[in-house]
């Protein structure tokens, strides 16, 4: 997805919220800045974890703006953050001390609004020009090895694995090869590559696999409907995991959600404990290293 069209797509999410779609789209197009990404109805872990909604984020600094009607509803919230997406829980963001929130009421008279978003607007841009601002980059992959760094904070969506293998894992496939799931990584035995897709509770996916994740995304439960505890072996082995997921349009996608171990099996299910957050990428010698 180019970034026009992701722009469209996000804008356009607040479209049946009218005091917050005119909020929204009148920060970013006044910020005139499209090096600097814009996530509406980012869902966001707090530091006495609970959840939440912001309605604008910019990730790259860490900076949130609240629309505050006078109509609006905790309770409604809440039901919205229950029913979110595995994808968007995946994509929760943890607020910590430096994290930045503005906040405009919409109850005010228009110029008082207009004068609060241009306020608004000039002190992100002053936080954008005292940081050293990751721009927002269309070619991921190239920014990945840029960085020799693929971090479970990085927030990146994938489209198709085969483009994940080749280019941070320096496989060879032909971009029309036979999908799978599951991959030996060819410079080490013991890493093991999964693209697993994540199930809601009771789900069985095709040939009767069944993937689960917490909360957290620290803990992955796998299961097949013909499994039993005798069938299923652990193993030291570390599977990088990219769980398949629909975003927030609608689109299947890969995230990378961290390097895992399994460490039980119990109740026909077997478990995986996430040891590591990040891969180490040398593209000169064409390797890669888990990094704790």
């Amino acid at each position: 997805m180019d970034k026009l069209e992701y722009l469209i797509k996000t804008l356009s999410r607040t479209k049946k919220k009218d005091y917050e779609n005119y909020v929204v789209n009148s920060i970013y197009q006044k910020l005139n800045n499209y090096d600097i990404k814009p996530v509406t109805q980012q869902y966001v872990k707090t530091s006495d974890d609970n959840y939440r909604l912001i309605d604008l984020y910019f990730p790259q600094i860490n900076v949130g703006v609240e629309c505050d009607e006078s109509h609006h509803e905790n309770q409604k919230e809440a039901d919205k953050i229950r029913t979110l997406s595995i994808e968007k829980k995946l994509s929760a963001r943890m607020i910590g001390n430096d994290y930045k929130e503005f906040r405009i009421d919409v109850n005010k008279p228009f110029e008082q609004v207009n004068a609060e978003i241009d306020s608004v607007v000039s002190e992100i841009k002053e936080i954008i020009n005292g940081t050293l601002v990751e721009p927002w980059e269309e070619n991921i992959f190239d920014s990945i090895l840029e960085k020799k760094e693929l971090s479970i904070n990085d927030n990146y969506r994938f489209y198709k694995v085969v483009d994940v293998l080749n280019n941070l894992f320096f496989f060879n496939y032909s971009p029309n090869f036979s999908f799978r799931s599951f991959f030996k990584y060819k410079k080490d035995e013991n890493i093991k590559l999964w693209f697993p897709t994540i199930t809601d509770k009771g789900k069985i996916n095709k040939n009767g696999w069944i993937n689960e994740i917490n909360d957290d995304w620290t803990i992955i439960t796998e299961t097949n409907i013909e499994w039993n505890e005798d069938s299923a072996s652990l193993s030291d082995e570390y599977r990088i995991i990219f769980a398949k997921l629909v975003d927030e349009f609608g689109r299947k996608s890969y995230r990378y959600i961290g390097n895992f171990q399994s460490y039980k099996i119990e109740n026909n299910k077997k478990y995986y404990r996430r040891v590591s957050t990040s891969i180490k990428i040398d593209s000169d010698l064409e390797q890669i290293n888990l990094i704790n």
